[in-house]
C-alpha cells in the first residue's frame, strides 16, 4: 500500500477516535513533567504503530507516546497522537492528530487532521499542500502590525522564547498560544497566520508541520535559521509565511540564549 494512502486513513482513523472521545470530565494521567495523557492518546498512537508495522514492517515509528525502533530505518514515521492534550482533556476542541515520514532525516510526507472541523491537511514531497484536497498556500501580506503569530512556550523547554512574545508584541503583532503548536501551524500553511514557533526538540511535534508549511510556500528553519535534520538533535522550529521569518531569527538572535 502507498504510503499516502495509509498516512491518510490514519489520520481519518484518528479523527474520529478523538471526536468520540472528547466528552467533558474524561480520566487522564499525568506524565513527569505533569502534562497529561488520556487513553485516547494511548489509543491512537498504538493504532499507528499497529497499521505502520502491518504495511511497512521495515520501518520505525517515534510516538509521543510510544515508538518502535526496532528496525534502524532509513524510514522513520513521526506521530503526534494528540496535540494538544492538555486542551483535549479539559474539553477544549483545540486538537490535532500529525503524522509524519522521514527518509534519511528528511521529511516527505506530513499529514494533519484538525477533528472537531474534520480538516485534513497533507502534504508530499514536491507535490504541494492540500487541505480537503484543496491547494493551499501561505499569506503573501508583508504588512505586520496587528497580524498574528502563534507560540508554543513551557518552562521546560529547551529555550525560553517568553521574551519573544513581548517583543513581538510591542511592534503591534499579536502573540497566540493554543497548546497546539501544529493547530496553529496549519493555519499559517493555509495563510491565516503569518508565523509560528517552537521552543523545544520533540521531532513529533514538528514533522508534519515540517513539510506541510513548506509545501504550501512557507519557510521552515531551526531557532538558528537552519533547515532541520530529523537523524540530529533539532533546536526549535520556525515556520512562516517567507516574508516574516529574517524578521523573527533577528528577534531571536538578541533576545533568547540560544
Amino acid at each position: 500500500m502507498e504510503y499516502n494512502t495509509v498516512a491518510l486513513k490514519l489520520a481519518k482513523q484518528a479523527g474520529k477516535i478523538i471526536r468520540e472521545n472528547f466528552v467533558s470530565g474524561m480520566d487522564r494521567e499525568y506524565k513527569e513533567d505533569f502534562t497529561p495523557v488520556t487513553k485516547t492518546d494511548l489509543e491512537i498512537n498504538s493504532l499507528v504503530i499497529k497499521t505502520i508495522k502491518k504495511y511497512f514492517p521495515s520501518h520505525d515509528v517515534i510516538g509521543e507516546e510510544e515508538s518502535d525502533i526496532s528496525a534502524n530505518s532509513d524510514y522513520k514515521w513521526y506521530c503526534d497522537p494528540v496535540d494538544g492534550t492538555i486542551p483535549f482533556a479539559n474539553h477544549i476542541p483545540v486538537s490535532t492528530f500529525s503524522l509524519a515520514l522521514a527518509y534519511k532525516g528528511e521529511i516527505i510526507l506530513g499529514v494533519v487532521c484538525e477533528p472537531f472541523m474534520k480538516n485534513v491537511y497533507y502534504a508530499e514531497k514536491g507535490k504541494g499542500a492540500y487541505r480537503n484536497g484543496k491547494k493551499i498556500s501561505v499569506s503573501t501580506d508583508q504588512e505586520l502590525k496587528g497580524r498574528i503569530i502563534g507560540f508554543e512556550h513551557w518552562s521546560i523547554a529547551k529555550f525560553d522564547i517568553s521574551k519573544i512574545m513581548a517583543v513581538v508584541e510591542e511592534d503591534h503583532i499579536k502573540a497566540l498560544k493554543f497548546a497546539s503548536f501544529v493547530y496553529l501551524s496549519v493555519l499559517v500553511a493555509k495563510g491565516d497566520l503569518m508565523a509560528t514557533i517552537f521552543p523545544h526538540t520533540t521531532a513529533h511535534d514538528m514533522a508534519a508541520v515540517d513539510i506541510i508549511v513548506r509545501e504550501a510556500g512557507g519557510k521552515v528553519t531551526d531557532l538558528y535559521g537552519q533547515p532541520l535534520n530529523f537523524d540530529k538533535e533539532l533546536n526549535g522550529m520556525i515556520a512562516s509565511n517567507v516574508l516574516i521569518h529574517d524578521y523573527l531569527l533577528q528577534k531571536i538572535k538578541a533576545n533568547v540564549k540560544l
